[in-house]
């Protein structure tokens, strides 16, 4: 896989022209410059501040002898210009180069290690410990999951369809709606990840498993509760013990009560006038953890997730990290469709002629994109 730059999209805060793929924001960029894998989130900072940006790369050569000053210097050059030309309050940056932390710094109102809301990226963690539940001969991705465990499932109307299972579930393919009706992304209850894949008792599903991509948030949760109920612990010990701490990712949290500090970074929101002259105003964001937990409620910081992507790298390396190689190259392919889609978790997509795999969240005030 080779190495790409990406920047947010337009909908993220680009100025026009610019497109997903590919900022034309530093014309002369040179080539080390273009030569990254990267994942940032932001939130927007205070009421004259546009975003508070974090941002993740990974730089694509691993010698340790290079000198990386010159690229890191260029890259913070652009990085201070963004944040003039949108009024951006601050950005969160960590560069590896797949196999250490190369650099990391805080910009504006950020510091290197301020906490972000990572959105749907959760769901990548939430897949690997599915599959190491796969390896160690606990679950099969292609059985029904209505026998499993902890699986509460909609009524399936179908007549003649296939049971809904794991692999499906990871990759949007169950048929099953967006939102639960307990624990969505609008309730701020906090009920739980058990009662919220319970509210599903009384749904029926959507579309024939399979049939076409529908993507979901509760899909997933069901997965990670399957996951916690198989192995006797809670969603969230069973990520820190298998996952997080394993990486190192010790600034990370699931629920916003163990936040290192309890300090998730302030993020705002534009808000419509209600009195009916027009106009917006900008307020706190909500901050609550979502009953969906293994689809968006990780909370975490660029230099931890930096640490993801260096996994990653080792990986593709053939060295076994979290998951035997195989199994991390199967999450990277499309389950439903020959070139792009979604893989198990993954993104799966191209630039350039490359192929692509990440994802990207949005979570009241922060939006997150992990591209590698």
């Amino acid at each position: 896989m080779k190495p790409i730059t990406l920047f947010p999209s337009r909908s993220a805060g680009l100025r026009p022209g610019a497109n997903q793929a590919t900022s034309s924001r530093v014309p002369g960029r040179r080539p080390a410059l273009q030569s990254l894998h990267h994942s940032w989130a932001r939130s927007t900072a205070s009421v004259k501040v546009a975003f508070v940006t974090s941002l993740f790369a990974t730089l694509s050569v691993t010698a340790a002898e290079i000198d990386y000053s010159a690229a890191i210097t260029r890259l913070e050059t652009a990085v201070r210009a963004e944040m003039r030309d949108w009024n951006i309050g601050g950005i969160s940056l960590a560069l590896t180069d797949g196999a250490r932390l190369v650099h990391a710094a805080g910009f504006g109102e950020a510091s290197k290690d301020s906490v972000f809301r990572a959105g749907s990226i959760s769901k990548l963690f939430n897949a690997i410990a599915v599959l190491q539940l796969v390896e160690a001969g606990k679950l099969d991705l292609d059985a029904p999951v209505s026998a499993l465990p902890g699986a509460t499932m909609p009524v399936q109307p179908f007549r003649g369809a296939t049971n809904v299972t794991m692999r499906q579930l990871l990759s949007h393919r169950s048929g099953l709606q967006r939102e639960s009706p307990i624990g969505s992304y609008f309730d701020d209850s906090e009920p739980g990840l058990a009662a919220t894949c319970a509210s599903l008792r009384d749904c029926v599903l959507a579309t024939q498993p399979t049939a076409k991509t529908r993507y979901s948030n509760i899909a997933p949760s069901i997965a990670g509760h399957i996951v916690a109920t198989l192995t006797g612990m809670s969603f969230e010990q069973y990520q820190r013990e298998k996952i997080l701490n394993p990486l190192g990712m010790n600034q990370s949290a699931w629920l916003k009560r163990d936040v290192p500090g309890g300090k998730v970074i302030t993020s705002h929101m534009r808000i419509a006038d209600l009195d009916g002259k027009g106009g917006f105003h900008h307020g706190d964001a909500p901050l609550f953890d979502l009953g969906t937990i293994p689809a968006g409620n990780l909370f975490t910081t660029a230099p931890d997730l930096a640490k993801f992507l260096v996994m990653l790298s080792r990986s593709m390396r053939g060295e076994g990290v979290l998951l035997r190689p195989a199994t991390l190259a199967d999450m990277w392919k499309p389950q439903f469709d020959d070139n792009a889609g979604f893989g198990l978790a993954f993104v799966v997509g191209k630039f350039r002629g490359h192929r692509t795999v990440g994802h990207s969240g949005a979570v009241y005030g922060h939006s997150t994109s992990l591209v590698f």
